[in-house]
């Protein structure tokens, strides 16, 4: 159920609650004067934001600035991607050459071993089951 409140309970309210004043903003300025007092609040704001705005990419420009410049890619030991990649290179052609000499030195040492345990009479393919013919 509504009740309806009488304008004069208003009137006995607390003073922070109700004014007490009815008289309303059209009654003080007309539409002219708000128009043109909202226009120079905002206008005011957005003066300010730009300032503020400019203020912090003055900043952030004095940081960039105070910084040490950096190389491109830092590893762990603070050197530059440039001087690691000079080391992997030759780091590849280390691992290249030893991949393919070792297999050939293995080979050739086999070979002398086994020149080194037969005699000069000595037959390998005397009992070569190997061949089918």
């Amino acid at each position: 159920m509504l009740t309806f409140t009488p304008p004069t309970a208003l009137a006995e309210m607390p003073s922070g609650l109700w004014s007490g004043s009815t008289t309303t903003v059209a009654d003080t300025d007309s539409i002219e004067a708000r128009k043109a007092k909202r226009k120079a609040d905002e206008a005011a704001a957005a003066e300010a934001l730009t300032q503020k705005k400019e203020a912090a990419r003055l900043k952030k420009e004095q940081e960039d600035a105070a910084k040490p410049e950096k190389a491109s890619v830092m590893n762990y030991s603070g050197e530059s991607t440039s001087a690691n990649e000079e080391f992997n290179t030759k780091l590849l052609f280390i691992a290249a050459a030893v991949t393919l000499v070792s297999p050939i030195l293995g080979i050739q040492s086999a070979r002398n071993a086994i020149s080194a345990i037969k005699e000069d009479d000595m037959d390998l393919n005397q009992r070569d089951n190997t061949r089918n013919f």
